[in-house]
């Protein structure tokens, strides 16, 4: 008795740990959000190959993203989401849903987990196929954003 529950103790353990299995960790980076001409609003894209290390972003997966960043002036509103900017995908297809946060301020450090449901398969495993875009509003000039946390996990 005592081996079994044992056994089924260690396969819990397993199973949790397995749960959210980490996809990406990158180091400390700069991103600079430019102006974009069609919108007025400014983006970036993180293209880090290990931010997915080769993974395809796939319909129904969920990831969860912890990020502790600065940015450079203040933005009204920033939002974020995976796309998949490849020929294949006519330029430009939306991954994920579009988290967005309000009100950051500049030079305040921001912790955010944000949660994303992958809606659309990535037409490949290259970076240009499954990239995060940052879209900020509001104001004149390059937004620099200050990553110095950024740890992608699948749930």
């Amino acid at each position: 008795m005592k081996k079994t529950l044992l056994i089924i103790l260690g396969l819990c353990v397993l199973a949790a740990g397995t749960a959210f299995a980490q996809v990406g960790t990158l180091k400390p980076f700069d991103l600079v959000l430019k102006p974009d001409s069609g919108s007025g609003d400014f983006q970036g894209f993180i293209t880090d190959a290990n931010m997915l290390g080769g993974v395809k972003l796939t319909k129904g997966a969920k990831y969860s993203l912890k990020i502790v960043f600065t940015v450079s002036r203040d933005v009204s509103e920033l939002n974020l989401a995976f796309i998949d900017n490849t020929q294949a995908a006519n330029w430009w297809r939306n991954l994920s849903n579009w988290p967005s946060y309000n009100n950051i301020k500049a030079g305040q450090t921001q912790t955010l987990t944000i949660d994303f449901t992958i809606d659309a398969d990535a037409t490949g495993t290259s970076v240009d196929a499954n990239k995060l875009l940052l879209v900020g509003k509001k104001g004149s000039g390059d937004i620099t954003v200050k990553f110095t946390e950024f740890v992608l996990t699948k749930k």
